[in-house]
């Protein structure tokens, strides 16, 4: 079997002609071009991104183990208990992102804390069981005694918001492709 490897003799005396300047200016400025719209992608990516324009969830976290923590202090379990829980659902109720939607607590009507509290349950529009699951978001915290503290937030706001960012997004880059196009068919 013969060597493929081997050249033609037409192949041998082929010889390649040397990059003229017209055509090295070109290179030059498309390679100029695509780092350019390189890095203008890259920057843009970073401001178009939603981490950029809202901060992550930690206040409905940080409140209800603020809330758990005064219930577990019984020393003043009625009166400080039931303000941070009016505090808790004021101030998340108010949220432009991340309404509270669903609570359920130890009751705040009772004058003692004990093992045999019943729960108090709290709901609002838009209704917990109206939402799919990625429409809302949860936290649980579970108190010495055992009950459970449940929280649940609404993060429909932020999923339309994030879906702007990302529409924007994607037609930036597109635009960015467009114009790259133009000036490489223009050049070629």
């Amino acid at each position: 079997m013969e060597d493929v490897n081997i050249l033609s003799d037409e192949e041998e005396d082929l010889v390649v002609p040397e990059e003229s300047k017209i055509s090295k200016t070109l290179s030059d400025k498309t390679t100029r071009t695509v780092v350019l719209l390189v890095l203008s992608l890259l920057f843009m990516l970073q401001i178009c991104s939603m981490e950029s324009y809202v901060s992550p969830v930690l206040m409905h976290e940080q409140a209800l183990k603020h809330l758990v923590s005064v219930y577990n202090d019984k020393s003043n379990y009625p009166t400080v208990y039931k303000e941070a829980f009016d505090h808790l659902v004021s101030v998340t109720r108010e949220l432009e992102n991340y309404k509270l939607i669903f609570i359920r607590t130890p009751t705040t009507n009772s004058t003692v804390a004990s093992a045999n509290l019943a729960l108090d349950t709290y709901e609002w529009q838009p209704w917990i069981t109206s939402l799919r699951k990625d429409s809302y978001a949860s936290v649980v915290q579970t108190a010495d005694d055992g009950h459970d503290f449940i929280l649940a937030y609404s993060t429909q706001d932020y999923a339309v918001t994030e879906a702007i960012i990302n529409i924007s997004r994607t037609l930036f880059v597109c635009a960015i492709l467009s114009v790259a196009s133009i000036y490489f068919t223009k050049d070629a």
